[in-house]
């Protein structure tokens, strides 16, 4: 084992011996040691401990740290003085000492600080207490503890120490001793109401009550007259017996409903009800009075939501529906497990027993969830709902008479400011098998008043487009990289739904009307009435400009118009069409995969008018939503809908109000996240800025005039190389350039002899690096095929291996002719065997020279730098098929498991591509490096680096955009130099001056073209971070006034007083609420407001 090797073994060992002592470092920090024993620290002493660990501020003073105070105290123990410390003393806290005990055959505990200084305490456990006392009170005093090395107080306690194992010797007797009464012979009622003294022969307990008191029948039911659903144990007194389950029903509890001294009662029934607890049945009175409500009624104003309106049997209280509907929500737990959760709860030993309420409940609850929407919405009626009215709805995103100022269509810069951003993205997830329910058996509660698009327009606007065979299908576009719009899963003959396509907003809010079920792949009539519903909404608020996002917006725009304004069922007229600028782009992500031209007119990074929008963001909603899968792929038609709304409204309400159990990014406050990017934006803006300045002044002025004008005139193609301008020198151009040199001026060296004179320099060295690919193609046959025992293949190596020794003969004759002075061509066949070739590039210069290879050094280093341009431009498609199969393998293949090997295999393969080809160029660097190639002589070339191997696309997403402008990478931009003499003379191969001068020019355009862009795309985002911000404020004010006018709605209406009180109530929480958020947004927003000068 190296040195090297043994200490970073022995480092790990150290590291994971101070993660095993960590309970000892979190013990140490609130104990005390006094005799050698561990002492509890006072609650006042824990209590200063505790605000210290909260606290992070750091005392401007530090007179001495712990480490000095700690030794000082050492050495006067001993009677010593302390040595000075080092200068470079490392940062030291009182949380770093150790409190451990070694394994010594006297067990000797030790403090230990960084530096290895040891305290003992083995010898007077009293000094060692007295020190590190002292140093904790230095050390607490100006360095607060560090709450990651710290653990709560109490927690540290069920630690396995010593010290929990007697905290549990002291709860386990308390623990059992709840399973008996008070006392033996106990025969009375603990009730201080209770009336009676005479022994009872059955006593009962209350397993949910605060005070667990033994009573009897009679004070049990007293105390539970309207505590129904509490679990109770009874014991009887005349055997040896315990606590055994037992219901309030047997203790004769009856609950009167309506009244309290209702005169006309019904006769007594036996309701089962469900609450978060268990099952529970419960005796039930109803009203009969005149004047009373019908029983189911009764039933859900005393918070039990009846499973029938007909002599109900079974109920559920609010409370459980409510708390399973966050909890499906949040912790994606199944319908069918939460309910026998709860009759686990109930009694686990005879499941079977208890009532079997799960059938009722999934009606139940999905009633239950569309009642909170309508409540949420401010109705308290169904009647003349409208589209979309049951969603939450974006409060950054434009909407006229809401949250944009007057006159905003004036605003110059109204195509930025106010325009709405919106991505569309299908999900295969969210299937639903054949055979369910339909829409007759099982139709919709929510309808098009959630985000389902309207079912009847989708299914006139999609049965016309199939029959009118739609004109998408004329002229397929040549991109190709995406075939979603034709795919179709492989279990497309087992599902009803393939899957759903949903818009967002850019803030990541599903819009209203924009969701639709797809079959078999995303149509694009399908998907045309999923964009219909936003483009709706954009023309009712009398928007004037969409930018749309989608995956392939190329193919998808080419006949959009025609498809929404020509079949026979039109989503639009021409007119309306008319009054709205549609802007199609691809998201970023994607656009890498897609050919050049396609994107060059759908990138967000050189289009005018977006900002820094991405459209990616659609995608992170579908981790958060998968799950329904296994809810919803078995449900029918209407209850799958209402399921996915109400989860799809619950993550709209979670990315309007601050989540304060998660800092996930895209869960945050729409406020708290403008705010946050707005300070990136304006950092990133003074960046792109910066690097366009430093870029211009390097321009001629007139020169860079006539850049901008040319660049006002094109188009998106001006963003990447000129292929007519770029073009690299090829191995075969060099070859052929350096032939006909050789040709016109033949310069053979004087100790060549006369039989070697015709052998060609060029043809020699072109020949060996022919030889020395396939030499390399060889070897990597040998790997794959050394295995295989068929009998063809074997003889494919065999004839392989003897046309590759046919060449090295060869070579070797060549070399031999040209240079007969080399010592391994003088009759020494070992290297043939070992297939070595040997290039000028394999000596050293000393002997190149004294061997006189410089001519063949000379003619290697042409070609191999032809060569080296030949290998990048197969690298650079390499690396664009691994792009490509990295980022749309799962769009392009659908799901299974045999197509995921597939899809995985040929990521491989690309990444295979691109690493034989890193190497090859690696191999190429190598040589040129031994030829003392440098400067000009490399025609641009550099050495290859981990970081070189990105695809154009990612360089422009990532690397100049978001990381603050990286250069380009160098593959990307080499460029083919005049070769130069030492004098700057131009040599007599140099051919291409006037190519290099055009490739400069190329050069110094792209780059200017590339930072115009970011710094114009930056700058527009700091403007358009700032207006989203201003609108949250404003829309959460728009908010408290609507619910505070909404509270006299139904003033004149037929509904009771109390109705209308508590509708009123309801609107003025929701107004209070609002007013939270919109105090935050204001907060935020003069916070950016102060800044934007800065």
């Amino acid at each position: 084992m190296s040195e090297e090797h043994s200490s970073s073994v022995q480092s790990n060992k150290n590291k994971k011996r101070r993660r095993n002592d960590s309970t000892f470092i979190k013990r140490s920090l609130f104990d005390t040691v006094v005799d050698g024993k561990t002492v509890q620290p006072n609650n006042k002493r824990r209590q200063r401990i505790q605000n210290q660990k909260k606290s992070k501020i750091l005392r401007d003073i530090k007179p001495k740290s712990t480490q000095e105070v700690l030794r000082e105290l050492a050495h006067i123990h001993q009677g010593t003085s302390a040595p000075p410390l080092p200068t470079a003393t490392p940062s030291f806290r009182w949380s770093d000492i150790l409190d451990r005990r070694d394994e010594e055959p006297n067990g000797t505990a030790f403090a230990e600080d960084p530096d290895r200084n040891i305290i003992r305490k083995d010898a007077d456990p009293q000094v060692f207490h007295q020190i590190a006392s002292r140093a904790e009170e230095i050390g607490d005093q100006y360095e607060p503890i560090d709450p990651d090395q710290v653990i709560d107080v109490d927690l540290r306690d069920f630690l396995p120490t010593k010290e929990a194992n007697a905290l549990r010797s002291v709860y386990l007797p308390h623990l059992f001793s709840q399973e008996y009464l008070p006392e033996p012979g106990f025969q009375i009622c603990q009730s201080q109401e209770c009336q009676t003294v005479r022994p009872f022969s059955k006593l009962w307990r209350c397993r949910d009550c605060f005070d667990p008191q033994i009573c009897c029948d009679s004070c049990l039911v007293l105390l539970h007259q309207h505590q129904p659903f509490h679990h109770v144990d009874s014991w009887t007194l005349w055997d040896d017996g315990f606590f055994k389950r037992d219901t309030l029903c047997n203790a004769d509890l009856t609950v009167q409903l309506g009244h309290n001294d209702c005169p006309e009662p019904t006769q007594p029934s036996i309701l089962d009800v469900m609450d978060v607890n268990g099952v529970f049945s419960v005796r039930v009175q109803y009203c009969d009075c005149l004047d009373s409500f019908e029983h189911h009624v009764q039933l859900f104003n005393y918070g039990i939501f009846p499973s029938t309106e007909q002599r109900p049997s079974t109920g559920y209280t609010l409370r459980v529906l409510e708390h399973f509907q966050l909890f499906h929500i949040i912790t994606k737990v199944s319908p069918m497990h939460y309910v026998q959760s709860i009759e686990y709860l109930t009694d686990a030993l005879s499941r079977d027993t208890v009532k079997n309420l799960y059938n009722n409940f999934l009606k139940v609850q999905r009633q239950w969830r569309v009642l909170q929407m309508m409540k949420r919405a401010g109705r308290m009626d169904t009647s003349h709902l409208q589209p979309g009215e049951l969603t939450v709805k974006c409060a950054a995103c434009p909407r006229p008479d809401y949250n944009l100022p007057e006159n905003w269509e004036a605003d110059p810069m109204a195509p930025l400011l106010y325009a709405l951003f919106v991505s569309g993205d299908g999900n295969r997830s969210l299937q639903q098998r054949k055979g369910r329910p339909g829409k007759d058996v099982d139709p919709s509660f929510v309808g098009d008043f959630g985000y389902w698009a309207n079912q009847e327009q989708f299914n006139r606007y999609t049965a016309a487009a199939a029959a009118g065979h739609a004109s998408s299908r004329k002229n397929p576009p040549s991109c190709n990289t995406h075939t979603r719009a034709t795919e179709a899963s492989e279990l497309a003959s087992k599902l009803d739904v393939g899957g759903i396509f949903a818009v967002t907003c850019r803030h990541v809010l599903f819009q209203p009307n924009a969701v639709i079920d797809f079959k078999k792949g995303e149509k694009f009539h399908e998907v045309d009435v999923a964009f219909a519903g936003v483009i709706r909404h954009a023309l009712d608020s009398k928007l004037l400009r969409v930018v749309t996002s989608y995956d392939i917006a190329c193919k998808f725009k080419i006949h959009y118009v025609a498809r929404n304004t020509e079949s026979q069922e039109v989503l639009f007229t021409p007119e309306e069409l008319k009054q709205l600028y549609i802007v199609w782009l691809v998201p970023k992500f994607h656009l890498g995969g897609h050919e050049k031209k396609c994107a060059d007119e759908h990138s967000f990074n050189f289009m005018q008018w977006v900002g820094r929008t991405s459209g990616e963001l659609v995608e992170t909603p579908w981790g958060d939503l998968n799950w329904l899968k296994w809810s919803t792929s078995r449900s029918g038609y209407g209850a799958r809908r209402d399921i996915i709304v109400d989860c799809l409204n619950g993550w709209n309400w979670r990315k309007t109000i601050k989540m304060s159990d998660t800092s996930s990014h895209y869960l945050t406050f729409p406020a708290d996240r403008i705010k946050r990017e707005y300070g990136e934006a304006k950092r990133q803006s003074y960046v792109a800025k910066s690097r366009l300045e430093s870029i211009e002044q390097v321009i001629p002025s007139e020169k860079l005039r006539k850049m901008k004008e040319e660049s006002s005139l094109r188009g998106g193609e001006q963003y990447r190389p000129n292929d007519e301008k770029v073009k690299y020198p090829s191995r075969k151009e060099t070859f052929d350039a350096l032939s006909k040199a050789e040709k016109d001026q033949r310069d053979t060296p004087a100790h060549v002899p006369e039989e070697a004179q015709e052998i060609s320099v060029s043809l020699f060295i072109n020949d060996a690096l022919e030889l020395e690919t396939k030499l390399y193609k060889y070897i990597q046959l040998v790997d794959e095929l050394h295995t295989s025992e068929k009998a063809t293949d074997q003889q494919r190596l065999i004839d392989t291996k003897r046309r590759l020794d046919v060449r090295l003969a060869r070579h070797y004759e060549m070399l031999h002719q040209l240079v007969p002075s080399l010592p391994v061509t003088k009759g020494d066949t070992g290297n043939q065997h070992k297939g070595d070739i040997i290039f000028p590039s394999s000596f050293l210069d000393k002997e190149r020279e004294t061997y006189g290879l410089q001519k063949l050094a000379h003619a290697e280093a042409k070609l191999r730098i032809g060569q080296a341009h030949d290998v990048l431009e197969k690298l650079r498609q390499a690396l664009g098929l691994r792009s490509l199969m990295g980022r749309h393998s799962r769009a392009q293949a659908g799901s299974g498991y045999k197509v995921t090997s597939r899809v995985r295999s040929t990521y491989e393969r690309a990444q295979a591509n691109v690493q034989r080809c890193a190497k090859s160029y690696q191999c190429i660097w190598e040589a040129l490096q031994n030829l003392a190639v440098s400067g000009s002589e490399l025609c641009g070339l550099q050495e290859l680096k981990e970081r070189d191997l990105v695809v154009l696309g990612t360089w422009l997403d990532d690397e100049l955009y978001k990381t603050g402008g990286e250069d380009l990478p160098w593959i990307w931009r080499i460029h083919s130099q005049t070769l130069t003499g030492q004098s700057g003379e131009p040599r007599q191969d140099a051919q291409l001056s006037d190519q290099m001068e055009q490739w400069n020019a190329e050069v110094i355009r792209l780059e200017w073209v590339h930072a115009t862009a970011a710094a114009a795309r930056w700058e527009e985002e700091v403007v358009l971070l700032a207006e989203e911000a201003r609108r949250c404020m404003v829309s959460f004010a728009k908010e408290i006034q609507t619910w505070r006018s909404r509270g006299n709605k139904y003033e004149q209406s037929g509904f009771s007083a109390s109705q209308k009180g508590g509708f009123q109530a309801y609107c003025r929480k929701q107004a209070y609420y609002y007013s939270i958020l919109a105090e935050k947004a204001k907060s935020n927003y003069e916070i950016m407001s102060a800044t934007a000068d800065e």
